[in-house]
């Protein structure tokens, strides 16, 4: 079974995760990280280039209540503008089921359980708006490799934090958490990673099928003691929105600090579309700080079908199949998009239903995604 399947499949697929957790929707971002990693020489690593390392911090959204649109969305900008760089996730005041996650690849910083062990080394800030209703500043996951003589494993470690305070920024210390108790982890095998057809689907696979067993699983106490100090971090996520019960989502995130480094939070930004006979013109569905439509990446341009995780997972079939724009152009507060219309049938697939993603050519990692049904 795939994130691409249809119908009863794809929601059984988002519903077998652990009550009020979001393990699928940062298990695919988190294994794009493991892959990348591990499927790369030492000396892959170092002729790799910016774009090669950029492409490890994304963010993702879920549509899990399968209502064709992805409702938990993103925007950049705070609640002021003394935090214009903040990402906010809202749903805009209505419930959903819908689930956003952001990863930041930490493989520069070096850290390994052991060394993050001390307060201040991973920490990020929050602000929780009035219309939010559940928990803050809520998830935030793991990405772990952990070597014993010559075998290595891959895990994902995530904990869920309320301190229910509104209206105030705080700061989430993660590295003081790692001796708490709360934690829960599923393991993504190694052998599974390095598959070069269909990576991602293959390792989304291979963490769906361990998450079922979350539901009943205790929590522990400690992520050193169980993983042992010298496992290092390659990643971590910050996961917002509830799987199993429809939520207002109003949090903001800034400031992620790994060591003495400031890393920007990636986001992905939701654009409204209005299909036209042979073009597509987009616009941003919220008010955004320090983006603009100039600033798209005309070459990432690109047209699929539905899928209910956004932007489509490399290596999998709706990202295989999708379509590159032939144009791209600017009109004041729209961008048109225009598509060889005799290949948009076969990637657009006998729903009608469309995505139109691609990414900002800025100094932070922003991406956008559109979804509607073209006549």
């Amino acid at each position: 079974m795939t994130p691409n399947s249809s119908g009863k499949r794809t929601r059984r697929w988002f519903l077998r995760g652990a009550a009020g957790t979001a393990l699928v929707g940062t298990g695919v971002s988190g294994s794009t990280v493991l892959a990348d990693d591990h499927s790369k020489s030492n000396d892959d690593r170092a002729d790799a280039t910016v774009s090669d390392a950029e492409r490890m911090n994304a963010a993702l959204i879920c549509d899990v209540d399968m209502s064709m649109q992805f409702d938990n969305r993103m925007r950049l900008g705070g609640p002021s503008s003394d935090r214009d760089g903040a990402v906010h996730i809202t749903s805009g005041g209505e419930q959903t089921r819908d689930y956003v996650c952001t990863t930041v690849d930490l493989r520069d910083a070096d850290f390994q359980l052991g060394r993050l062990n001390q307060s201040g080394l991973l920490t990020y800030d929050y602000y929780t708006g009035e219309a939010h209703g559940h928990a803050s500043p809520d998830e935030v996951f793991l990405i772990l490799r952990q070597r014993r003589g010559q075998r290595e494993s891959y895990h994902v470690a995530y904990r869920t934090l309320d301190e229910g305070a509104v209206g105030e920024w705080r700061t989430r210390d993660v590295s003081s958490e790692l001796n708490e108790d709360g934690w829960r982890s599923v393991e993504v095998p190694a052998d599974e990673i390095d598959v070069e057809s269909e990576l991602v689907q293959t390792t989304t696979e291979a963490i769906e099928e361990r998450i079922a067993s979350l539901a009943q699983q205790e929590t522990f106490r400690n992520v050193v003691s169980r993983f042992g100090g010298n496992t290092e971090v390659l990643a971590a996520s910050i996961g917002n929105g509830r799987l199993m019960e429809a939520v207002v989502s109003d949090v903001y995130y800034d400031n992620f600090q790994a060591g003495d480094d400031t890393k920007p939070i990636p986001a992905i930004l939701h654009m409204s579309p209005n299909f036209e006979d042979d073009s597509v013109t987009l616009s941003l569905t919220d008010e955004n700080v320090g983006v603009s439509l100039e600033d798209v990446d005309h070459d990432s341009v690109r047209l699929s079908r539905y899928a209910p995780i956004g932007l489509p997972i490399t290596g999998t079939d709706v990202e295989r199949e999708s379509i590159a724009a032939q144009s791209v152009s600017v009109d004041g507060d729209q961008l048109r998009v225009q598509f060889d219309d005799s290949a948009v049938s076969s990637a657009v697939g006998e729903s009608g239903t469309t995505m139109i993603y691609g990414a900002f050519d800025m100094d932070r990692p922003v991406t956008f995604i559109a979804s509607g049904k073209r006549d």
